[in-house]
């Protein structure tokens, strides 16, 4: 498994097959000849798309088995999906042909996160961030037409809509987190005790400030305790 796991970094940082960068050169319909062929370049995504229906299989298993490998495979989405959203180079090929290879990858990370596979921690916020941000990055591309045909493009809109399922069902898996996160917090800050009765203010403790002059006898009894206070509220006297 870890050299499964070595090899998938080795084709994200050689660029190869979903992570391929997009190709600009489709042909221009305004072409001054007839010589230029009109036809997309999308990348060669059907490796990575049986590798990920492997994966995905190999995650159920791992779920009932084998918390590392569990932890192995979030490890590889941590590092393989990028937070950031609209970057000029992107880490993933936006191509409407890798549509279904991305959120398929995407529904494997999806099914980690719903459920007790993972226990509640910061690395489950960010992996759920990841992959969000690199289901939108999808869409800061140009428009572009579907290139499959056939079985294959249904494929692909049965992926994206297993996510969109999988991204509403989410909502009360991300409540159960928060109120579980604010349930440790608080555990671990030990109960909160009340005020005592005799804690009081003490006018000794706040700046005082003269409000009149002297007069000719000795000292004014004119003062007064300035407490800053909200805007629409004055000074105590």
């Amino acid at each position: 498994l870890q050299e499964m796991v070595t090899a998938w970094h080795y084709t994200r940082s050689a660029k190869l097959g979903l992570f391929a960068s997009d190709s600009t050169e489709q042909g221009d319909p305004l072409a001054p000849t007839e010589d230029m062929s009109l036809k997309p370049c999308p990348p060669v995504t059907e490796p990575h798309d049986i590798w990920i229906k492997f994966l995905h299989e190999r995650i159920e298993v791992a779920k009932y088995c084998s918390q590392d490998q569990i932890e192995m495979y979030c490890d590889l989405l941590q590092r393989t999906l990028e937070i950031q959203v609209g970057q000029p180079v992107a880490a993933m090929s936006r191509h409407v042909s890798a549509a279904g290879t991305r959120f398929r990858l995407l529904n494997c990370g999806m099914s980690l996160l719903q459920g007790d596979v993972l226990p509640k921690s910061l690395a489950k916020h960010v992996l759920r961030q990841r992959i969000y941000s690199c289901s939108l990055d999808f869409f800061c591309a140009d428009k572009m037409y579907p290139v499959r045909s056939g079985p294959s493009l249904k494929d692909d809109v049965q992926v994206l809509l297993k996510f969109w399922s999988m991204m509403l069902s989410d909502k009360k898996y991300i409540k159960t987190q928060i109120v579980g996160d604010m349930e440790s917090i608080v555990g671990d800050a030990g109960p909160v005790h009340p005020f005592p009765a005799d804690v009081r203010s003490v006018s000794s403790e706040f700046a005082r400030t003269p409000t009149g002059s002297h007069p000719p006898g000795g000292l004014a009894n004119t003062w007064t305790n300035v407490v800053p206070l909200g805007p629409s509220t004055g000074t105590l006297n």
